[in-house]
């Protein structure tokens, strides 16, 4: 806790809303912050005891071979949340920019079984029933803004 503190009061935590970012200024005064020094420093400031431990101890290598999420048009489209498992892909994004807002996007979804049949579903208005390509992969085309997709395999 008294490590907590410290961060809090000499590293400048701030939220910025309107992109949907949490950092720390580190009282350098500059209009950015810092990504390597944050990266030291967010493991104090969230989690609970041995979390950052963990990470090195017991890591979760199951992840790298799971369906994965490439190619996002960032900053314009924000991921809020990917995960997957065996056998589906599940993502929700958003937007702040309004000038993108509608317009086209795509991303892919890779580490797919080449070959096998999977639905598509934007928001859930949307499924379609795509085969990933050679390379594991599926092209997900949808606009910038608030959706939520769905890749799962049928066959």
């Amino acid at each position: 806790m008294a490590l907590n503190l410290h961060v809090q009061n000499t590293y400048e935590p701030r939220w910025d809303a309107a992109r949907g970012e949490f950092y720390f200024h580190l009282g350098l005064g500059e209009d950015w912050p810092r990504g390597q020094l944050n990266d030291w420093l967010l493991p104090a400031y969230v989690g609970g005891a041995g979390q950052f431990g963990n990470l090195y101890m017991n890591p979760n290598t199951e992840k790298f071979h799971l369906p994965t999420l490439e190619g996002v048009d960032f900053p314009k489209l924000r991921v809020r949340q990917a995960t997957s498992d065996a056998t589906a892909f599940y993502g929700a994004f958003t937007t702040v920019d309004r000038e993108s807002k509608g317009d086209p996007t795509s991303y892919k979804i890779t580490k797919l079984a080449p070959g096998a049949r999977y639905t598509v579903a934007v928001s859930g208005a949307e499924v379609t029933e795509e085969t990933a390509d050679r390379s594991g992969s599926i092209t997900v085309n949808a606009k910038i803004g608030t959706h939520t997709t769905v890749v799962r395999r049928v066959s």
